[in-house]
């Protein structure tokens, strides 16, 4: 189970790293996300332009604790240009599957 959340989770931040670098839209992010985070990200990449000079975002590692049998907190870093970032998010295992359900991007 640990290994599956794993795997999802870097998939999903991944893929939240690269619509806030403006790199992918977040319409593709509607499999892995919450439909309220979505409209966050989307907010956010609207907001911000990405980091100009430093290239992109890079997941460097991640870490995943498994409070349940059904929820795992992810914690990790991701790298932009020399610059080394933290993330954080919970993953919940629905019926469709594993979901970004909370997620923090410093």
């Amino acid at each position: 189970m640990r290994y599956a959340a794993t795997k999802f989770a870097e998939t999903a931040l991944r893929m939240t790293l690269e619509v806030l670098d403006h790199r992918r839209p977040p319409a593709q992010l509607r499999p892995v996300l919450d439909a309220a985070l979505i409209d966050v990200v989307r907010a956010f990449a609207k907001s911000s332009a990405p980091a100009r000079g430093l290239g992109a975002a890079r997941l460097q590692r991640i870490h995943v604790r498994l409070i349940d049998p059904h929820t795992a907190e992810v914690f990790g870093t991701y790298q932009r240009g020399p610059r080394v970032l933290a993330l954080a998010a919970q993953v919940t295992l629905r019926a469709q599957g594993w979901r970004v359900s909370a997620v923090q991007i410093g």
